[in-house]
């Protein structure tokens, strides 16, 4: 039977544990955006200006954030603007989706 050298033990070892890697668990919060502007952080009203103070928080009890941000094809530009700037000002990550049952 050969002996492996170091460098072979290391690469051995590198391949057996890269299959061990398991990443954080993701949490998801859903934020929306109404046509008329108003916004909703997991059903809860939430007011513009405490929007990024709440998903900061949000983000203090999980660590692993990511907003999903629900808009209708009739929520103003300025507004979904906003949100993404509250959710960058949080440091949470954001995912878009629209609501297809709007017109």
């Amino acid at each position: 039977m050969r002996d492996l050298s170091l460098p072979g033990l290391l690469l051995c070892a590198s391949v057996v544990c890269s299959g061990c890697y398991m990443p954080p668990p993701v949490t998801h919060a859903v934020l929306s955006v109404s046509d008329g502007g108003a916004y909703t952080l997991d059903a809860q009203a939430v007011p513009a200006a405490e929007l990024s103070q709440r998903l900061t928080a949000r983000r203090a009890s999980a660590a692993n954030l990511r907003v999903d941000l629900h808009v209708t094809q009739l929520s103003s530009m300025a507004s979904i603007a906003f949100a993404v700037d509250a959710a960058k000002q949080a440091q949470v990550r954001v995912d878009f989706t629209h609501d297809t049952a709007a017109p």
